[in-house]
This record gives structure tokens, C-alpha cells and sequence, in this order.
């Protein structure tokens, strides 16, 4: 009876997020039965909201030596080792063998297979994590934790579209949801709708103010803005364009080196995002057109975080950037041939040289071009097939 008492406690006090005080008590189960799983159970727990992976490790795989028939032991082993930061390709492959070995002991609990889900997206393969969630919400579809996890596999699998739809119905189910609502940020932002990811990420950190996330991504975003107005003030240049690709090259490097400098102005830019009025009506505009189409009851039948969506705004941006500078510097090029050597004062030799530079880069952006288009496709064939 005293163990229960304590194991009560425990979990009241992990509901209250007191962690140090539930890990004590934890050690105080083991000190009484040291031959109880339920203590190294609750003390992985415990260290692992405390962000003390090692500890919690060692303590699950006690729990596992201690009673390997008990799935919650598994379940428990597989989900402290996903969260942790730094493990080894081995440790990962034995979080997986973990929730398997979980899904075998009780093949009908959601968690296992969130656990596996878990597993699976820290050793990359998406596929089967995706087969793994779609099995977690075939046995609990109405768990706003596995759809959250179902939109955050899918935006591992570069699918922002099903992340969207995912992360939209786990805050229909929990309006509360902080993870849905950053993961739902993480997917405009992919689809280059800044505005409403900032309004995203900024309503998660009011929920969570612990979320370093979602406060971390205000800020990209600020950071997002300014490198693109950056990159516009050069757009002069492209008249003459050596100086336009030494600049270029410049501020990238500029950008990856001295981020520092600017990160309050990002962070106060990000912030003004996210709070303007026009950008809230704009998100609630947005979230309102996915909604309505979510309440369909055959949207979300057959959602999959694996399959292939059109491109996304940004890669269709970059097809016609490509195409568009490729197609510059052709006519620039043929500028320089059929117009330039006219003029008096221009050097025939120096137009003839620089034309065939400019058509060489022309050439180089058409292949690449081209190569984006035939990767894309071969990418929605390989999932459609």
C-alpha cells in the first residue's frame, strides 16, 4: 500500500510538472523495493523532463534487466533514448528494437507505436514511422499527441501539406496543443507563408513559454525577412553582373558568419510579425480555409505523411529564378555579340569573351534547372507508384 501511495504521488507531482520532488520520491520506491520496475519506471521518467538523458537511460534499462516482460519497461527504454540528445546509430537501433519488442507485448496500445513512430524518425526512416503513426491512429484517432506526431513525421518527410492537416486536427481535438501549433508554423514556413508561421510560432510560445522552439523561430523568421530585403538591394547590381555574384557570394557569407549582430533587430522584426493585425487576419484567414476542409470526414482518410504533394511555393520559386536569369543571360549574352561590337567605343575581343561567359553560365543554370525538375518528378513517381 505505501508503494501505491508513493507511485500516486509520483504521478501527481509529473502532472504538476514538480519533477525533482516526483524523482525523489521515485528513489524512494526503489529504496523500499529496490526489485520494482514501477521505481526505475518512474525515475527515467522524471530525469527525463529534467533533460538528464544519461541518467534516465541507465535508469530504463534497469527497469527493462528487471522485468522484460513488461511493456511499459520497452516503452519506456524506447522513448527516453529518442528524446536524448547525442546517442550513437546503435543506441538509436536499439530504441527501435525497444518499442518492437513493446508492440509485441501489447500490440493493441497506441503509445507502442508512438514510441516506434518516435524511434524510427531519429534513425530517418520516414517510411516505416509513417506506417508506424498511421497504426497509432487507427487504434486512437482521436489523440491529439499522435496526430501532433503524425504532422511531425510528415514535416521530417518534407510534406508540409500533410503536416498542416495533421497539426490542424490535433488542435482541433486540443486547442492547447503547443507542439501542434509550432509544427503547424514549421510547415507555412516551409511553403514561404512567413506571416502566419510567425503568428504560429508566437501563439505556441504564449501557451509554452519554456518552448525554445517556437521562440527560437520568431526570430528565424525576422532573420528570414531581412535576408531577403538584403537580397533585393542587390538586384541593382544585376546590371552589371560580376559585381552582382561577388555580392551575392559576400552576404551569404556575411549572413552564415555574423548572425549575431542582428539578432535583436530579427527578433524585434519577428515579433512585430507576428502581433501586426494584418498578420493575425491573415492566419486566421488561412486556418480557417484548412479547417473547412479538414471537417470533410474523408479528408483525413487516407492522409499519409509519405506522398507526394505538388511543389511547394519556394521550389517553384526557385524553378523560375533559374529559368529567368538562365534567360537573362542569353539575351545579355547575344546583347554583347549582336549589339555591343557596334558600338564605337566597345572592345570587339572583350564583348566576343564575355558573351561566351555569360552563355556558359546561362548553360550551367538551364542544367541545373533542369535537374530540379527531373528530381522532382522522379520523386513524385517514386511515392505515387
Amino acid at each position: 500500500m505505501e508503494i501505491d501511495s508513493l507511485v500516486e504521488s509520483c504521478n501527481a507531482l509529473m502532472a504538476m510538472k514538480r519533477y525533482s520532488s516526483a524523482l525523489e520520491i521515485a528513489f524512494e520506491i526503489i529504496r523500499i523495493d529496490p526489485e520494482n520496475s514501477t521505481g526505475y519506471i518512474l525515475a527515467a521518467r522524471s530525469l527525463m523532463d529534467l533533460d538528464r538523458h544519461r541518467e534516465a537511460m541507465s535508469e530504463a534499462s534497469k527497469a527493462v534487466t528487471l522485468d522484460p516482460l513488461n511493456y511499459n519497461c520497452h516503452l519506456i527504454y524506447s522513448d527516453v533514448v529518442s528524446r536524448s540528445p547525442n546517442i550513437s546509430p546503435g543506441e538509436i537501433g536499439s530504441a527501435v528494437i525497444a518499442a518492437k519488442e513493446a508492440i509485441r507485448l501489447n500490440p493493441l496500445f497506441s503509445g507502442c507505436y508512438l514510441a516506434l513512430t518516435n524511434a524510427l524518425v531519429r534513425a530517418k526512416d520516414y517510411k516505416e514511422a509513417n506506417f508506424a503513426v498511421l497504426k497509432a491512429i487507427e487504434l486512437d484517432p482521436m489523440s491529439s499527441t499522435i496526430w501532433t506526431t503524425a504532422g511531425y513525421v510528415a514535416l521530417r518527410a518534407k510534406n508540409a501539406r500533410a503536416s498542416e492537416r495533421a497539426s490542424l486536427y490535433a488542435l482541433t481535438l486540443d486547442p492547447n496543443n503547443a507542439l501542434a501549433i509550432s509544427n503547424l508554423g514549421y510547415a507555412m514556413e516551409l511553403n514561404f507563408r512567413w506571416t502566419v508561421g510567425a503568428v504560429a510560432y508566437f501563439n505556441a510560445a504564449k501557451i509554452d513559454p519554456k518552448s525554445s522552439l517556437a521562440v527560437s523561430r520568431v526570430e528565424g523568421i525576422g532573420f528570414s525577412y531581412f535576408r531577403l530585403i538584403s537580397t533585393l538591394c542587390l538586384l541593382p547590381l544585376m546590371l552589371v553582373p560580376p559585381a552582382y555574384f561577388i555580392a551575392v557570394i559576400g552576404l551569404n557569407w556575411w549572413w552564415r558568419t555574423k548572425p549575431a549582430r542582428v539578432k535583436p533587430a530579427a527578433q524585434r522584426l519577428g515579433i512585430g510579425i507576428a502581433t501586426s493585425r494584418r498578420s493575425r487576419e491573415r492566419y486566421e484567414r488561412y486556418i480557417g480555409k484548412i479547417q473547412r476542409e479538414i471537417r470533410n470526414p474523408k479528408a483525413l482518410i487516407n492522409w499519409s505523411a509519405i506522398r507526394a504533394q505538388k511543389p511547394t511555393p519556394g521550389r517553384r520559386y526557385e524553378y523560375f529564378g533559374a529559368a529567368g536569369l538562365a534567360v537573362m543571360l542569353y539575351f545579355f549574352s547575344i546583347y554583347l555579340v549582336a549589339g555591343g561590337v557596334k558600338q564605337p567605343n566597345v572592345n570587339k575581343h572583350a564583348a566576343f569573351v564575355g558573351s561566351i561567359v555569360l552563355a556558359i553560365l546561362a548553360l550551367i543554370l538551364t542544367v541545373i534547372f533542369i535537374r530540379w525538375v527531373l528530381k522532382e518528378r522522379k520523386f513524385a513517381k517514386s511515392f505515387y507508384s
